[in-house]
């Protein structure tokens, strides 16, 4: 009795000290993943707002500099507190590589080349709260958002035609059909199919 008793007490603060290391361990990982999550919203808002001066929605008179204050203000209202060379925003092409819908992004050398941006965050960021940093050290959490923004247009030609109703013209036709009051509309598969 004397040796289990003197063994509980050798292994109840062990597994009392791993029960605590694992549960930082799941908080931190926790807080690192709702970090990158809260990151990726942040760049997912800057690239739709740099996108916004990309050549295809912007204009012509664009530049790296509204782009970069765009992506910055959309980034800051979604919480973002870094500097303002921390979010890295390149121009260029987000094309279409096969029928599957696989897009690559090209860095474009001119911005009025462009039709999207890339923006990148980087942030270097301590592992746990909880525990010791110099033994757990920093890792480096990368966010990325590719955002393309095009002009569609449409062109439609539209013919015009000549309605009959009322007049003499439809009373004419009216008379001859038996209905007092006829209409006729050519665009209309109803009025067609019952003339």
């Amino acid at each position: 009795m004397f040796r289990q008793r003197g063994a509980l007490t050798v292994i109840t603060p062990l597994l009392m000290l791993l029960v605590i290391l694992l549960g930082a361990m799941a908080l931190d990982g926790a807080r690192l993943f709702s970090l990158r999550k809260e990151m990726q919203s942040q760049v997912n808002a800057a690239a739709t707002a740099a996108a916004d001066a990309a050549q295809a929605c912007g204009g012509r008179m664009i530049s790296l500099s509204d782009m970069r204050q765009r992506a910055l203000a959309a980034a800051r209202a979604q919480g973002f507190e870094g500097g303002d060379d921390e979010l890295i925003i390149t121009p260029g092409l987000l094309e279409d590589v096969d029928e599957n819908g696989g897009l690559i992004f090209q860095a474009a050398d001119f911005i009025d080349q462009t039709n999207a941006v890339l923006v990148s965050y980087q942030r270097d960021v301590k592992i746990s709260l909880l525990l010791p940093e110099d033994i757990f050290g920093t890792v480096s959490v990368n966010v990325n958002a590719a955002v393309r923004k095009e002009a569609v247009v449409t062109m439609s030609a539209a013919g015009s035609t000549a309605v009959v109703g009322g007049g003499l013209l439809g009373a004419l036709l009216g008379a001859i059909l038996g209905d007092s009051d006829y209409t006729l509309d050519p665009t209309s598969l109803s009025s067609l199919a019952n003339t």
